[in-house]
């Protein structure tokens, strides 16, 4: 947007790059100067190679932007060599930031101690996997809807299988966060943060400590019981996620044919992005996944009742947390996490935003290129680094829910049917092991 006159309204806006990540992480800032009506004073944390890299692709720009650049100033922090930040990662436990990108998101976290006294908010945001279409001085007013006492307002992951991951609190997501920098300062927010991650280390919650998110789940409803964090409207963070379908974020199980053609359904155009909501035949291949008839009866109603409530004006999604979006509600900013990003929609999309000048990248740069993500990359719906682990953790969370639910369910070695009707599920055996027990419980 061509900004002629002096804003009266400046954005803070904190953003972390490690290594050579310039080039993936232009394209959010693109789309962030593409609609923005304010100033903006961009505060880039990260090592040495990394703001290096950042400075290279702004020289990159002068004079092939025009007048993007207009009443936007960078200023740069260099968390490995900050004295605060190297005396909080000492209170850190050994178990936590053990990356160089881990470090700048947990410098991220703790923003309210690196930043100028004379900022007291700020919005820190992903780059490489966030499009932002709308101006984000709308983001930043959110702040002016919390109410006393809260420190932060962050996204919800909107996902049940997001909300089962890992066997740790994963309601919220640290890629799009608007921290009250000035309640921080004056709270007990640091300590917190130091409790947080003592504290889910001591309940053995699985890689934990690696992302800033882990502290601001287990500190949200760990330590402060849901009453310091404010959710963030829908269209302030839109994920694409299509949870009716199987295998929906696992690329391996769709014919390739397939995965190139493929799009998020509320993907309308390069700059609308809906949340989506199936119809009733949409949700009615759910109705495979069982075996008997009356389940499969059971899940046909529903897949209708569903599908018919979607359509109707009004209708929405809502959240394990309780919160609900609007069927058909157009996006503000798209964040397109972890592994959804290997799709080739995604990568189509993001490089749609690619600015003047800079250098294309490959399919899936922006996800690859992390060594916090593990190599073994299986897939199956989730959103974060994910393994053979976290898949049998969300498997076991589904067989106790099917238990719970007096559903028939198998997973792995476990099998799970209602007692007092004529049921029955077949389980392949497989050839026992010596010490290996057939148990029914």
């Amino acid at each position: 947007r061509d900004i002629r006159t002096p804003p009266a309204e400046t954005v803070v806006v904190v953003v972390a790059v490690v290594g050579q990540w310039a080039d993936v992480a232009v394209v959010t800032l693109w789309s962030v100067l593409r609609s923005r009506s304010a100033a903006l004073r961009i505060f880039v944390l990260g090592d040495e190679v990394g703001l290096r890299d950042w400075r290279r692709m702004l020289e990159v720009a002068d004079g092939r932007w025009g007048s993007a650049l207009e009443y936007v100033t960078f200023e740069y922090i260099d968390v490995f060599a900050d004295a605060r930040m190297q005396a909080y990662l000492r209170r850190l436990p050994d178990a936590c930031a053990r990356t160089p990108m881990s470090v700048v998101l947990f410098a991220r976290l703790v923003c309210h101690e690196l930043l100028p006294a004379d900022v007291q908010r700020a919005i820190a945001l992903d780059l490489g996997d966030v499009l932002v279409f709308d101006d984000i001085l709308g983001l930043w007013r959110e702040g002016d809807a919390l109410r006393p006492g809260e420190l932060l307002a962050a996204a919800s992951h909107r996902s049940v299988e997001e909300a089962w991951r890992h066997g740790k609190p994963s309601r919220l997501n640290g890629g799009v966060v608007l921290y009250e920098v000035g309640r921080m300062r004056t709270s007990n927010y640091t300590e917190d943060t130091i409790r947080a991650a003592e504290f889910g280390l001591e309940r053995g919650y699985r890689r934990f400590c690696v992302w800033d998110q882990d502290i601001i789940n287990v500190m949200h409803q760990d330590l402060w019981g849901n009453e310091r964090v404010r959710v963030l409207p829908c269209r302030w963070s839109l994920f694409p996620v299509t949870g009716w379908q199987f295998f929906w974020n696992t690329p391996s199980q769709w014919l390739p044919e397939l995965v190139d053609l493929r799009r998020y359904p509320g993907l309308l155009s390069a700059s609308h992005v809906e949340n989506f909501c199936p119809d009733e035949m949409q949700l009615l291949p759910n109705v495979f996944a069982f075996h008997t008839s009356f389940h499969k009866s059971v899940a046909r109603d529903l897949a209708v009742l569903e599908g018919m409530q979607n359509r109707r004006p009004g209708a929405g999604s809502r959240a394990p947390d309780g919160t609900v979006c609007e069927c058909g509600e157009r996006a503000a900013l798209l964040h397109v996490p972890s592994t959804m990003k290997l799709w080739p929609w995604a990568h189509r999309l993001f490089e749609h935003y690619r600015p003047p000048g800079t250098s294309r990248v490959e399919l899936g740069a922006n996800f690859a290129a992390r060594a916090e993500q593990p190599k073994e990359q299986l897939g199956g719906g989730f959103w974060g680094a994910e393994d053979s682990g976290d898949l049998a953790a969300s498997g076991r969370a589904a067989l106790m829910l099917a238990r719970d639910s007096g559903m028939t369910l198998l997973e792995g070695p476990c099998a799970t049917l209602p007692s007092g009707r004529m049921e029955y599920m077949r389980v392949e055996f497989k050839a026992p092991k010596s010490g290996e027990d057939l148990v029914v419980v």
